[in-house]
């Protein structure tokens, strides 16, 4: 009985305290909800808006990583700029780049960067590049069958 009685008394103790404790919320405005990467607005951008904006952010990063100047910067910018506006001429036309296609489009930007950037910034940028893992979505180059004879 007593088992019983201790039993009910931490449950009773346990209960009460988790309904005594508060949750804040965020108190917003009607007119001005918050903007989270869901409800971020997408679409509001033309594809040249956008290209320019993934390419100014990118030349940014890499400016600030690397430590560009001036004119390694105009010339890194105009690269990136490039390359977006061909992934965004793929991406409008409704084509999915192919791995090879992506692989080539990069190694022409790398190609401007290495122009670009002296041999250690460009040492820099070739050890901390990300290698494309293929998507799920991607298109694979699907294999040439062999020539018989």
């Amino acid at each position: 009985m007593k088992k019983l009685i201790v039993t009910c008394a931490v449950v009773v103790y346990a209960s009460v305290g988790a309904l005594a404790q508060t949750t804040n919320k965020a108190v917003t405005t009607p007119a001005q909800a918050p903007v989270t990467p869901l409800t971020r607005p997408q679409n509001n951008m033309t594809p040249e808006q956008r290209a320019q904006q993934f390419a100014e952010n990118q030349a940014k990063s890499f400016e600030r990583q690397y430590g560009l100047n001036a004119t390694q910067y105009k010339d890194v910018y105009a690269a990136c700029l490039e390359f977006a506006n061909k992934m965004e001429a793929q991406r409008t036309s409704g084509k999915q780049p192919t791995n090879q296609g992506f692989e080539a489009m990069m190694a022409e930007k790398d190609a401007k960067f290495k122009q670009a950037m002296t041999a250690e910034q460009y040492a820099k940028y070739e050890s901390t590049r990300r290698r494309p893992v293929p998507q799920p979505g991607m298109q694979q180059p699907q294999p040439q069958p062999p020539v018989r004879k």
